[in-house]
């Protein structure tokens, strides 16, 4: 404020006439403050502005020739030029008596235009005046006219009135009283600007609170989404458990009331050889080795007779009864065990070569256990199929020899085990009671295979 009193008596005292010839003016580019112009349009009210101050008296020295020496001051740029210091000392080496500065400052929604005359010899402000205007090209231009016929008055009236001082002291303090506004809104501006980022802070801050919260609030999602998978998975495994055991409880309760005994006689019709190997039985009166395979040896007491071995050659005949207990089982399925008592022919001859044809009856007991299958096709009719392992147990017998005398004949020492097959078909009537028709292949281990046909009938209970 000191230094604007001092500059402002020194304008106020100084009075002298204008010299014939305007005075010589250096003009500088206008200093932006904010009004957000591009530097071209700077450029062009600057252009404008020496324009107007050549029409009003002043000799402005061209202003390619300021650049040209701010390039061989090695300056930045032509338009850095701006302070005070700078633009005396490049006035003065131009030669001219005065600089002119000016700056477009934008306060609120206005810029306030300012252009400060200095006297280069003195180093005093001579001259100030300013405008406002809306800060565009158009307006702002109106507005350097009005500067502009400020700055020539005092030329055009020959000296330097005290109006013209006041109102240069005017321009100023107003000038004065910008500058201060301008660094108050400056540090407004920083305490608004740190004021934001204090809050931008804090809401960062509370972004990354929300974040983690969300991020928690999914974990524990997630968890609780598991949680409910591993409940419906074991809820699914205990359906699934009392699935299986309500299913099997059904299975088994459906298999208790499918339980059924089965009762029948049957006998055997027609029996013949199928395939197989000799077998035969051999004299027990004589004292021989058992091991040896004979059928019949002749007595010890006539040794003149030669040794006759007869081998079953074929089964002539096959006639038997017997039993069969068997469990029913879920509608198709039956395991049995059976007894029964055959009587079988055999014919044969001699092994020594003599054709001495020759026939043998005796009793055979077949015991075994087995399974069978059977599938009603109706609910009368019910072809079945069936396998059982066994034993043909055969019985000791006696044989007339040539001269009439009986021997009796034991089965050779051999294993009794029997493979059992049959199929066959089943009518079942009156609610407990069936009868049956198969065929029976009877296959000893070892010894000739024989096959009859099976007649039975039975019931269930």
């Amino acid at each position: 404020m000191l230094r604007v009193t001092v500059i402002c008596m020194v304008v106020i005292s100084f009075v002298a006439r204008a010299a014939a010839e305007g005075p010589i003016v250096a003009v500088f580019d206008m200093e932006d403050q904010g009004s957000g112009l591009e530097h071209t349009v700077l450029v062009r009210l600057t252009d404008y502005l020496a324009t107007r101050l050549t029409e009003g008296g002043y000799r402005v020295i061209p202003r390619s020739q300021v650049k040209e020496r701010l390039l061989e001051a090695k300056k930045e740029s032509y338009k850095k030029c701006y302070d005070q210091g700078c633009q005396i000392e490049l006035g003065r080496e131009l030669a001219a008596q005065k600089s002119l500065a000016t700056t477009i400052l934008k306060i609120g929604g206005e810029c306030q235009l300012t252009s400060v005359l200095y006297d280069l010899k003195k180093s005093t402000t001579e001259l100030a005046a300013s405008a406002e205007a809306p800060c565009e090209e158009k307006a702002l231009l109106e507005a350097l006219k009005k500067v502009a016929a400020k700055l020539a008055k005092p030329l055009s009236e020959g000296e330097i009135s005290a109006e013209a001082a006041r109102e240069t002291l005017q321009v100023m303090t107003r000038l004065e009283q910008l500058k201060k506004e301008k660094r108050k809104l400056e540090a407004e501006a920083r305490a608004a600007e740190e004021k934001r980022r204090e809050e931008e802070k804090k809401q960062q801050e509370l972004a990354a609170r929300a974040e983690q919260a969300r991020r928690e609030a999914e974990r524990a999602q997630q968890e609780a989404e598991r949680a409910r998978q591993e409940a419906e998975r074991a809820r699914r495994e205990a359906e699934a458990t009392r699935s299986e055991t309500a299913a099997s409880r059904a299975f088994w309760a459906r298999f208790k009331d499918s339980l059924r005994f089965e009762m029948e006689i049957r006998g055997d019709f027609w029996g013949n050889e199928f395939v197989g190997e000799e077998g035969g039985y051999f004299d027990s009166s004589a004292e021989i080795d058992h091991n040896e395979t004979l059928l019949y040896r002749g007595s010890q007491d006539n040794p003149d007779v030669p040794d006759a071995y007869i081998n079953g050659r074929k089964l002539t005949g096959q006639i038997g009864v017997g039993g069969r207990l068997g469990l029913r089982m879920m509608k198709y399925h039956t395991v049995f065990l059976i007894v029964d008592y055959l009587w079988q022919d055999w014919a044969g001859d001699t092994r020594d070569g003599q054709l001495l044809d020759w026939s043998l009856s005796f009793g055979v007991i077949r015991v075994g256990g087995g399974y069978r299958f059977s599938y009603p096709l109706l609910g009368w009719l019910e072809p079945y199929i069936e396998a059982a392992m066994g034993a043909d147990i055969y019985l000791p017998t006696t044989a007339a020899r040539r001269h009439g005398d009986e021997v009796t004949l034991e089965p050779l020492d051999e294993s009794p085990l029997a493979v059992m097959l049959g199929a066959g078909v089943r009518f079942s009537f009156l609610d407990h009671l069936y009868a049956s028709i198969g065929y029976l292949w009877d296959l000893p281990i070892g010894k000739l295979t024989c096959s009859s046909w099976l007649l039975a009938a039975g019931a269930y209970f």
